[in-house]
């Protein structure tokens, strides 16, 4: 059976796999060491996929700064550091994958996001953790962690939900590619 993983590389990130049928095979929060993603990890994660029935998605972050309006229309973008710090992350989990002879597309958020049905998250309304559990069910307790800090006693894990989604944005595309109904 073929299985669709999407990689969500972000500080908050995770790597989720499904199969065809939209069956959650794996979830797992991105692992780091000493603040940086661990390439060991990632390593592990990835060792039990069949590279001839695997296809990933990774979200890659969109390389254009933005207007920050409450500064005058100034554009800001994320420093430097930070984005030193994105693009190693980045090219640990690439390099994983590569190295598992796993066949990858990155896909930029808006594209996954617009053939969902998602929300931006700045847009102040993120539906994403509701279209992941509508598309993926079994992922529901995993992107809603019950946990009493937090507002209602549940702490939404978007970095799960988002990878979920690109799971599924991969799926989609390899259905589509071979003019199969979805």
């Amino acid at each position: 059976m073929k299985v669709f993983i999407g990689v969500d590389p972000g500080s908050k990130g995770a790597i989720v796999a499904i199969n065809e049928n939209r069956e959650l095979i794996m979830c797992a929060d991105m692992p780091f060491m000493d603040g940086q993603i661990s390439m060991r990890g990632v390593a592990k994660i990835f060792s039990d996929f069949d590279p001839n029935n695997s296809f990933a998605a990774i979200e890659v972050a969109k390389a254009m700064s933005q207007k920050d309006e409450k500064k005058g229309g100034e554009k800001r973008s994320q420093s430097v550091a930070s984005m030193l710090k994105y693009g190693r992350g980045l090219g640990a989990l690439q390099m994983c994958i590569f190295m598992k002879q796993i066949s990858c597309t990155e896909v930029q958020s808006v594209q996954w996001m617009s053939l969902l049905g998602v929300n931006g998250k700045t847009s102040g309304q993120y539906n994403g953790d509701k279209v992941a559990v509508e598309l993926i069910p079994q992922i529901k307790d995993l992107v809603y962690e019950k946990n009493s800090k937090y507002k209602n006693g549940v702490k939404i894990c978007d970095g799960r939900a988002d990878a979920a989604l690109i799971a599924e944005w991969k799926l989609r595309k390899y259905l589509s590619a071979r003019n199969t109904k979805i």
